[in-house]
């Protein structure tokens, strides 16, 4: 696969048909061949013909990752939580644990400074 990079070191997109040396010279950019085809969707060229995924697109995806878990966590969470104060006994963790725990998914947000990472979630009472 070839890749023209122009002299700011961005990637180009070439219509079919453009020859990318050619196009390269005119614009007195780089044409770079790479090391691989595109590994996936969200990786990214580089000038030394390897690939990365940016971080803002790491991050975007385990925001999405956690947000999903958010919200399948907190109707769970409260479900539980009403059914200890409606006198359920075969429950694990407290009252206390299970609203602290509540309001811990509520903060599971992207102003939280350890979202999105999932080895900081909040933990549930066990």
């Amino acid at each position: 696969m070839i890749i023209v990079f122009d002299v700011d070191g961005r990637y180009l997109a070439l219509a079919d048909g453009i020859d990318p040396s050619e196009y390269a010279d005119s614009i007195g950019g780089t044409v770079v061949t790479m090391v691989s085809d595109t590994p996936t969707a969200m990786h990214e060229p580089l000038i030394d013909g390897t690939w990365h995924i940016p971080e803002e697109v790491i991050y975007a995806n385990a925001a999405a990752i956690e947000t999903r878990w958010r919200l399948e966590q907190m109707p769970a969470a409260l479900e539980t939580l009403t059914a200890i104060q409606l006198g359920e006994i075969d429950i694990l963790g407290t009252e206390q644990q299970w609203k602290d725990y509540w309001l811990s998914l509520r903060k599971w947000i992207a102003s939280n400074p350890d979202f999105p990472d999932a080895n900081k979630r909040p933990v549930q009472p066990s």
